[in-house]
C-alpha cells in the first residue's frame, strides 16, 4: 500500500525536459512485504531503512514567488503563502483562512496584495485582499462555476494600482488548444466584468486600455489590445516564413504607453538564440536591440529564459551568459540586475536492474539568491508547513 498527499501541479526536469506534474506532499510505502517473497513480488519494495526518508524527505515546492527587494518578498509553497522581510531568514505564514486551492497571487508592494482561490469542490472562486501585508484579509466572491463551465487549470492576476486589475483563467483543454477567460476590475476587486482574450495566457496592462498577451499552444502568439480587452489584434515581430523552427514570445514589459521591450526565443535544429526587441511607439514597430546565442535547449512548454526588468534592462538565464548559473532552474525572479532569486527542481528515479520497475524517486529542490548578478549564489530556506494529514490509502 502507498500513501499520497497531493498539493497541485508543478514543474520538474527529467532528462533535460521540463514537464508539469502533480506535487506529492507525502509519498511513500506504508506497508512492507517480507524479503522472503519471490523476486517478482518484491521488485517494487523499498528497503525498510529507506521508508522513513522516502516519505519525509520530500523538499517543499515553490509554486510562485516575487521579491520587491533583496530581503522583502513572498513565496507560495504547498498551497500556503509566506512572506519575509529578512531575505528568508524568517518566514511568516500569511495564508487566508479556508479550505481551498490558491491559483494566483499578486502583490503591488509589501502591503497591498490579492489571492485568488478555488474551492475544494471547484464550484466557487474567492478573491482575498490585504492592505497590511497579510495580517488580515477581506474576501469577495469572484466567480461561481457550474457544470457547463470549462475547468480552471491556472490563474494569472495583475493589478496596475489599487483599483485596476485583471485576472486570466486558463481552461483545462487539450494540449492543442489555449483558451481562457479575462476579467477586469476598476474598484480593487470588489466587482468584476468579463472581457475577451484570444488565448488562455497571462495578460499585462500598462493602463486601463493598453494591454498585451503572449504565448499560446507553442508560444508563438502575441496580441495587443487598445480598448481594455474588448478586442485584440495579432502582432508579428518575426515572420515565421523566414526560418524553420519555433518562436517563444514573452510578455512585453512597458515603462509607459510608448516605451517597451519584448523577448523572443528562436529554436531550431541548428541554433538557439534569444532576441530582445524594443519599441518607442506602443508596439507599432519594434527594433532589434540584442541577440544572444543560448546554450540550453528551449522546450516548447518552457517559458523563455529571459526576465525583462524594463525597456532597457534584461537578464538571460543561460550558462553562456551567466557562467555560475545553477542547473535545473524552473522559475526566477529578479528585482534588479544584481539582485534576484531562482528556484531549481530536479527529480531522479531508481529502477530495478532486472525488471525496470521503479524502486523509488528522490527530489532536489533549492531556492537560491544572488546579490552580485549571479557571480555567486546562496541557498535559502524554502518555507513549508508541517500539517498532519489523513492520507488516502491506495492498494
Amino acid at each position: 500500500s502507498r500513501l499520497r498527499q497531493y498539493e497541485g501541479g508543478h514543474s520538474e526536469r527529467y532528462g533535460g525536459q521540463l514537464i508539469n506534474i502533480d506535487s506529492n506532499m507525502a509519498d511513500g510505502w506504508i506497508a512492507y512485504q517480507p524479503q522472503s517473497l519471490s523476486m517478482d513480488q518484491t521488485t517494487n519494495n523499498i528497503a525498510r531503512s529507506d521508508i522513513t526518508s522516502f516519505i519525509t524527505n520530500v523538499p517543499p515546492i515553490v509554486q510562485a514567488m516575487h521579491f520587491f527587494t533583496q530581503s522583502t518578498g513572498w513565496v507560495l509553497s504547498g498551497n500556503h503563502l509566506f512572506s519575509t522581510t529578512t531575505g528568508s531568514v524568517d518566514w511568516r505564514d500569511i495564508t487566508p483562512q479556508g479550505q481551498f486551492s490558491i491559483i494566483s497571487v499578486f502583490f503591488l508592494n509589501a502591503s497591498d496584495g490579492w489571492v485568488m482561490s478555488l474551492s475544494s469542490d471547484e464550484s466557487t472562486m474567492t478573491l482575498f485582499h490585504t492592505s497590511d501585508g497579510g495580517s488580515s484579509w477581506q474576501s469577495n466572491l469572484f466567480l461561481s462555476l457550474n457544470s457547463d463551465d470549462a475547468p480552471v487549470d491556472k490563474g494569472y492576476m495583475k493589478f496596475i494600482d489599487s483599483q485596476f486589475g485583471w485576472v486570466v483563467l486558463k481552461n483545462s483543454t487539450s494540449s492543442n488548444l489555449s483558451k481562457g477567460r479575462l476579467f477586469k476590475t476598476i474598484n480593487g476587486g470588489i466587482t468584476w466584468s468579463e472581457v475577451a482574450i484570444p488565448i488562455g495566457e497571462p495578460a499585462v496592462f500598462v493602463n486601463n486600455t493598453f494591454g498585451w498577451t503572449a504565448g499560446g499552444v507553442i508560444g508563438e502568439d502575441l496580441y495587443k489590445t487598445t480598448d481594455g480587452g474588448i478586442s485584440w489584434v495579432a502582432q508579428t515581430i518575426i515572420s515565421t516564413d523566414t526560418f524553420t523552427g519555433t518562436l517563444t514570445y514573452s510578455l512585453p514589459v512597458f515603462d509607459n504607453t510608448q516605451n517597451g521591450a519584448v523577448s523572443v526565443v528562436i529554436s531550431d535544429t541548428i541554433h538557439k538564440e534569444a532576441r530582445v526587441y524594443v519599441t518607442d511607439d506602443s508596439g507599432a514597430s519594434w527594433v532589434l536591440s540584442a541577440t544572444i546565442p543560448i546554450a540550453s535547449y528551449v522546450s516548447l512548454n518552457m517559458a523563455a529564459p529571459i526576465e525583462i526588468l524594463d525597456a532597457r534592462h534584461w537578464i538571460i538565464f543561460d550558462p553562456s551568459v551567466i557562467p555560475n548559473l545553477p542547473p535545473n532552474i524552473t522559475s526566477f525572479d529578479f528585482s534588479a540586475l544584481a539582485s534576484g532569486w531562482v528556484y531549481t527542481s530536479n527529480g531522479n528515479c531508481t529502477r530495478d536492474f532486472n525488471t525496470g520497475a521503479i524502486l523509488g524517486c528522490s527530489f532536489d529542490r533549492s531556492l537560491l539568491q544572488t546579490v552580485n548578478s549571479g557571480n555567486t549564489w546562496t541557498e535559502r530556506e524554502i518555507p513549508r508547513t508541517y500539517n498532519v494529514y489523513l492520507p488516502s490509502i491506495i492498494r
